[in-house]
């Protein structure tokens, strides 16, 4: 026969042990915004203990330099936008699943060594009169995450230069091969006690180098792009045709 759940059924002592075994990082604070509960995952993400903040009102010291309202402190307070935003400018947006929670991301440099990017969430606590007693804040660390965002970014960026380098070559080998075929054919149409054919000698030696460079970095943009999936040399006049 099923029945449905009371409190006598889920005491206090057991909500403990639910928030301290989850595998969410987390922490609660009361309706006085005093840390009750900083679970096991919350230690290790943030390298505080739950013996150095559980009493205190100090949940802030994990996080900030700098004394400053975490926002479980303010969904406590039922905090407007406004304020949220001064603190979280950008950075947040209100929860589209719980009424009067919020979530945010943001890098957080004193968290581990070189910092941290977290997506949180935070949400009231209410008993059953409705009346806030607290509010508890999740946390979800988007760290390697924002690494390879940031690398995949970074490598886009890199083949993309070295696709438009290749495009340059291909473009510049042309006028080059023109150049060395005039300076050719004066060479067979004037002496060479010609005054103009010394001058011929040096501007074919320099288109010369030109085209030997040209062909060295038009082979290292081929093989950059052989070498990279989906890549690609680009037409330049298909390119700026669209």
């Amino acid at each position: 026969m099923s029945r449905q759940l009371t409190e006598k059924d889920l005491s206090v002592s057991d909500l403990s042990q639910i928030i301290h075994g989850m595998a969410i990082p987390a922490f609660v604070i009361d309706y006085r915004h005093t840390v009750t509960h900083w679970n096991r995952a919350c230690e290790k993400l943030t390298g505080v203990s739950a013996a150095d903040v559980i009493g205190s009102q100090d949940a802030w010291k994990a996080f900030y330099p700098e004394k400053r309202p975490v926002l479980a402190d303010l969904v406590v307070d039922c905090s407007i936008e406004d304020v949220i935003a001064k603190h979280y400018k950008g950075k947040y947006e209100k929860s589209v699943l719980v009424d009067n929670a919020y979530e945010a991301q943001d890098f957080f440099p004193n968290l581990g060594g070189g910092g941290k990017w977290l997506y949180f969430t935070a949400t009231r606590l209410m008993d059953a009169s409705k009346k806030i007693v607290g509010a508890i804040e999740t946390f979800q660390d988007l760290t390697k995450r924002k690494e390879a965002e940031k690398s995949l970014r970074e490598s886009d960026r890199l083949h993309g230069v070295i696709e438009m380098a290749g495009t340059v070559c291909h473009e510049m080998n042309q006028p080059l091969m023109v150049l060395s075929g005039i300076c050719e054919l004066l060479a067979l149409k004037i002496s060479e006690d010609d005054a103009l054919y010394p001058t011929i000698q040096k501007i074919d030696a320099q288109v010369q180098r030109l085209a030997s460079i040209n062909h060295k970095l038009m082979n290292v943009t081929r093989y950059e792009t052989k070498h990279y999936p989906g890549g690609k040399i680009i037409d330049l006049d298909k390119a700026t045709s669209q």
